[in-house]
């Protein structure tokens, strides 16, 4: 019997977040608070390694020495910046998308959530949930936890505040890196990764994290990007000066997937824009 949003708990949750450092469960945090007399400010600390992290205004943030070598592209620098982060979900994201795709974002969206189907699953993990754009739609509708995950301080704060104006309580927002998810194999019923597989410096390993982390038969959404027969020169620069990267086709992407055990049954595309559902095997 599905879980009501009375029964979640902390500890339930906690059971599924490993430490990125050293990759040990949950069981073995120990939380202290920092800040007395703010009360807002917790510091987990990993009784295996001893690193620690910091949980302050409903973010959870995992980015720690693990990380400091990631490489992180120029454009994923961009998503760094509080003004970006401000007119991401108003702005940016739909006419960017108008762009890639001549189509509603809307629709896109409405589409998203249907392959989604966040009302049948228990753990979600929305990975590069931006301001939390799906995230919290998707809560309204999960009977679980639904985990928003992002490299951006910025674009978590944004989410925060969403999710605190609608009175989510089943929302988590966690700060890390895609190469390095800090939760248990096989954690999430399904995982959504909208607009920022073809960001990532090394796909490649994202999606092994992806896999290792979704449950067996779980559900895997993804939007990525296509690279254009004909650009007039355009979709190379984007990749090497900003990085916004592209898959070179379906058939590369799906090689990749399948490599990291994952099938696709279902794709949506406008032009540059890739749209898929996929299952773990």
């Amino acid at each position: 019997m599905p879980l009501s949003r009375t029964q979640l708990s902390l500890q339930a949750l906690f059971a599924i977040i490993c430490c990125p450092a050293c990759r040990q469960p949950g069981e073995n945090w120990c939380l202290s608070v920092t800040d007395p007399a703010l009360g807002r400010e917790v510091q987990l600390t990993c009784s295996r390694c001893h690193e620690v992290y910091s949980w302050k205004d409903g973010i959870l943030d995992f980015i720690g020495k693990a990380e400091a070598s990631e490489n992180i592209t120029p454009f994923q620098r961009v998503m760094q910046f509080s003004p970006v982060a401000a007119i991401y979900e108003k702005y940016w994201r739909p006419l960017g998308f108008f762009i890639a795709s001549s189509s509603s974002f809307r629709q896109f969206c409405a589409k998203l959530m249907a392959l989604m189907n966040p009302g049948g699953q228990q753990m979600v993990l929305d990975l590069a949930c931006g301001p939390g754009l799906f995230t919290c739609p998707m809560a309204q509708k999960s009977p679980g936890w639904v985990i928003g995950f992002d490299l951006s301080l910025p674009m978590l704060r944004r989410a925060r505040k969403t999710a605190n104006r609608l009175g989510l309580t089943n929302v988590l927002l966690v700060r890390g890196s895609a190469l390095r998810l800090p939760f248990l194999d096989g954690a999430f019923d399904a995982i959504l990764c909208s607009g920022a597989l073809h960001l990532f410096d090394r796909p490649d390993d994202a999606l092994a994290e992806i896999a290792r982390t979704l449950c067996l038969q779980g559900c895997f959404v993804c939007q990525t990007t296509i690279k254009p027969k004909h650009s007039a020169g355009m979709a190379a620069f984007l990749d090497r000066v900003i990085r916004f990267g592209f898959f070179r086709s379906p058939e590369e992407l799906n090689e990749k997937l399948r490599s990291a055990g994952i099938i696709v049954n279902e794709v949506w595309q406008r032009r540059i824009v890739y749209l898929f559902r996929s299952q773990r095997l």
